[in-house]
């Protein structure tokens, strides 16, 4: 379980901002999704790995049940991943919000970030070398589930306690524990799956381009720009599965630019 920064947080706000404006129920944060997309985000930095298959080869999925969310009942999932490197401003809170209006310029990440049949999100931003670059890194997972929760309040989840009768004190509280965020924080990219009534599921089929193979890879070439690199990728399953790839390459100053593939 993990209880999101302030990074992840104002993602969420930029998020659940946009959901209200589309008449959109916001999403809630929930610690076993946190963990999985921080995982994901802290091991593509790691592995200088830019892609929706993680660790073992593992589907975000995948990690979100082994990170310990319960998808019970009518459920589903889905992932966005993004990343680009660092402004030179202090923090990264102006990158987040880049990471954010990029992917929602994206139709099939936008479609995720609004997709009504989503109640939970987990977020993972990391920050730290990729591909030799200063990056900030970005995953946003995404869930529905009737199965139990663990929301984040903001505060370290109390380890489950046994019920005392009415003469026995109450339990302390338990305190917080700080995380020990290194210098790393982000996400992100696009995966969906989900197990019920799939012809009713339309947040999985807005792609930029339909495709039936993933697309050719595409190498950045630096370009004068006055923005720094981004870019994202999304791609879809389903039972019966099927794939959208999206590339994007982004543009650059003298100093700061990337590919995504």
């Amino acid at each position: 379980m993990a209880i999101a920064n302030d990074f992840e947080r104002q993602m969420l706000d930029l998020m659940n901002e946009e959901r209200r404006e589309a008449g959109v129920a916001p999403l809630q944060l929930e610690t076993r999704l946190n963990a999985s997309a921080e995982t994901h985000s802290d091991w593509m930095l790691d592995a200088d790995v830019f892609s929706h298959t993680g660790e073992g080869g593992s589907s975000a999925g995948d990690r979100m049940g082994a990170a310990g969310f319960e998808f019970d009942g009518s459920w589903g999932w889905g992932e966005n991943v993004a990343w680009q490197s660092e402004r030179g401003d202090p923090g990264i809170s102006d990158d987040v919000a880049d990471l954010h209006e990029s992917l929602m310029n994206s139709p099939g990440h936008r479609a995720n970030i609004l997709n009504p049949d989503f109640d939970y999100v987990g977020i993972g931003v990391a920050e730290g070398d990729f591909e030799g670059w200063d990056a900030v890194m970005v995953t946003q997972n995404f869930a529905r589930t009737d199965g139990t929760v663990a929301l984040d309040t903001g505060k370290e989840p109390a380890a489950p306690v046994v019920a005392e009768t009415d003469t026995q004190p109450a339990p302390e509280p338990q305190q917080p524990e700080a995380r020990p965020w290194q210098d790393r924080f982000a996400q992100a990219s696009r995966d969906d799956e989900v197990n019920n009534e799939p012809d009713e599921i339309v947040f999985n089929e807005a792609p930029v381009a339909e495709v039936e193979e993933p697309a050719e890879v595409v190498e950045a070439q630096p370009v004068d720009a006055d923005e720094p690199a981004w870019g994202h990728e999304a791609d879809t399953a389903f039972d019966n599965p099927w794939f959208v790839w999206l590339d994007l390459l982004g543009g650059s100053n003298d100093d700061v630019w990337s590919a995504f593939v």
